[in-house]
C-alpha cells in the first residue's frame, strides 16, 4: 500500500474485517470496552441481507462475542493475520488467543465484509496512509536512530510491516511478537498524533525494547523498595511523545503536544509522581543530553519507594 525504506503500511480487509467483527460483538455485549463502537449507520446495512447471509454473518458475531469475553480476548490473532501478507495459516488456527473455527469464520464472511463495509473502510485507511506515510518517509531514521541508542535494539533488514485499520483496539495496538495495527479513523492518530502512535507501538515488541523491559525488571528484583507497577508504559508515552516532539519541530508543528499531554495523563493516579520524574531524569536521555545507563539509574532511584 506504501513503503518507505523502513515501514511497509498495509490495508488489509483481513486484518480490517477481524476488527470490525471485534468491535461489532464488543458493542453488541455493551460492557466496557478498549474498542470503537460500530456506528448505526453501518450495523442497519446488516438488516438489508437476506436470510443465508444475515445467518452467517450472526454466526460470526457469535464467535467473536465469546471470544471478546474469552481471558486474554483475541487481540494477539494480528500476529497469525499479519503472516504471510494476510494469508490464512489455518494449521495456527489455536494459537495466540484464536478461537476454533475463526480462520474458517472470516472467510465464510469475507464476501458480505467486501461488498457492504470494505470499500469505505479502504478509503479510510488510504487518507491515513497518505497523510502519514511522506512523514514517516522524511523522519523514520529518527525512529531507528532512538531505539537503537536507548535500547539497544536492531532494526529488521527487512521494512517492518505496519498494519491499518479502520476499527482497532485503542488508538493502536501491537504484540510482543511484532504486529502492530494502527486505528486509521480515531482523530488522536491523525498526523503527527499517528506518527507518535507508531513509534509508541513499536516501543511494546520484544524486537525493540526488550532489553529496557529486562532492565527495569532486574531493577525491582534488586530494590528493597518497589516500583510503580505503569513505568514500562510511562516510559513508552514519555520516549514516543518525545521524540515525536522532536519531529514536530522540524515539520514546523511547533503546537504538537505528545499523546500524554493531550490526555492529561498527570490526572491519573500514579501518573502525577511517574511522568514528573520521566522528564527530570530519562528525558535528557531521550533527547542524547544524559547516557542512558545514568539516565535510567536516576529514575530508579528517584521512583523508588
Amino acid at each position: 500500500m506504501a513503503l518507505t525504506e523502513r515501514f511497509a503500511l498495509h490495508s488489509d480487509p483481513l486484518v480490517n474485517l477481524h476488527h470490525f467483527l471485534g468491535s461489532w460483538a464488543s458493542s453488541d455485549l455493551g460492557s466496557p470496552s478498549n474498542r470503537p463502537r460500530v456506528s448505526g449507520e453501518e450495523r442497519a446495512i446488516h438488516t438489508t441481507f437476506g436470510a443465508e447471509d444475515r445467518e452467517r454473518w450472526d454466526a460470526a458475531l457469535l464467535l467473536y462475542a465469546e471470544m471478546e469475553t474469552a481471558p486474554g480476548g483475541h487481540s494477539e490473532a494480528l500476529d497469525l493475520l499479519r503472516e504471510e501478507s494476510g494469508r490464512l495459516r489455518g494449521e495456527a488456527a489455536d494459537m495466540d488467543g484464536m478461537g476454533p473455527g475463526t480462520f474458517e469464520t472470516l472467510e465464510e464472511v469475507m464476501d458480505l465484509y467486501c461488498a457492504h463495509w470494505w470499500p469505505a473502510h479502504a478509503l479510510a485507511n488510504q487518507e491515513w496512509v497518505d497523510e502519514l506515510a511522506p512523514i514517516l518517509d522524511r523522519h523514520e531514521e529518527v525512529f531507528v536512530e532512538a531505539t537503537e541508542r536507548l535500547y539497544g535494539s536492531v532494526w529488521p533488514q527487512e521494512p517492518w510491516r505496519i498494519d491499518i485499520s479502520a476499527y482497532a483496539p485503542f488508538v493502536g495496538y501491537a504484540s510482543q511478537r511484532g504486529a502492530i495495527v494502527i486505528h486509521s479513523t480515531d482523530a488522536l492518530n491523525a498526523g503527527l498524533g499517528g506518527v507518535e502512535t507508531i513509534f509508541h507501538e513499536l516501543q511494546h515488541t520484544r524486537a525493540i525494547s526488550a532489553t529496557l523491559a529486562d532492565r527495569l525488571e532486574e531493577a525491582g528484583r534488586r530494590s528493597a523498595e518497589s516500583l510503580p507497577a505503569e513505568i514500562g508504559h510511562a516510559l513508552i508515552y514519555a520516549t514516543a511523545g518525545e521524540v515525536t516532539r522532536g519531529i514536530a519541530l522540524l515539520e514546523e508543528a511547533p503546537d504538537h503536544a505528545p499523546f500524554w499531554v493531550r490526555q492529561d495523563f498527570e490526572r491519573l493516579p500514579g501518573w502525577d509522581e511517574l511522568l514528573p520524574a520521566i522528564e527530570v531524569h530519562w528525558l535528557p536521555a531521550v533527547r542524547g543530553e544524559r547516557s542512558v545507563d545514568e539516565a535510567l539509574d536516576a529514575l530508579i532511584r528517584a521512583l523508588e519507594r
